[in-house]
């Protein structure tokens, strides 16, 4: 559940969702009093932004590794630990071939247009409950025509192809 929470975290980090400051934060945490399990969440953490950090924040990124090499040095972790960490450590010399910022295909918003999002690890969050109920919306087919319309102006026409799907699935329901 961590280590799906932590990349979840990362790829908000990596598409300027949220800030980096959140990520940084994270790793303080997770290498401030270091065991095989926060070490192991760290590493995979490290291995998801660790492109956007060294391109971004090149210092603290810095940072973030020696702390990595100190716990290397003091070797109080685990020997499989202890490997994950020195792969992590080639990844980077690799400049993260295999790990980019943004996949090819989902850098789908303007840099113009993105809203990072400033939050801190231990903020008092303003939760907008009302946002969690549903609502009947009377107007649901003439906003569902305007979001197609949207839609298609940012994705290109993808409709065509769900449309062949909708007619396939009506046709084999009519039979």
């Amino acid at each position: 559940m961590c280590n799906s929470t932590t990349t979840f975290i990362a790829h908000l980090v990596n598409q300027q969702v949220a800030h980096e400051i959140i990520a940084l934060q994270i790793l303080v945490l997770l290498l401030e009093r270091p065991t095989d399990d926060s070490i192991e969440i760290a590493v995979g953490f490290t291995r998801e932004v660790g492109a956007f950090l060294q391109e971004n924040s090149p210092k603290a990124n810095a940072s973030v590794f020696e702390r990595f090499r100190a716990v290397l040095n003091e070797s109080a972790i685990s020997h499989r630990v202890q490997y994950m960490v020195e792969v992590l450590m080639q990844v980077r010399k690799d400049s993260y071939k295999d790990n980019p910022i943004v996949p090819e295909g989902l850098d789908l918003v303007e840099e113009d247009e993105q809203i990072t999002h400033q939050i801190q690890l231990e903020e008092d969050l303003q939760v907008q409950e009302g946002l969690n109920i549903f609502k009947l919306d009377p107007n649901y087919l003439e906003n569902e025509e305007k979001y197609k319309t949207i839609k298609a102006e940012i994705l290109g026409d993808s409709d065509e192809e769900s449309g062949s799907e909708e007619e396939e699935s009506s046709d084999e329901e009519g039979e």
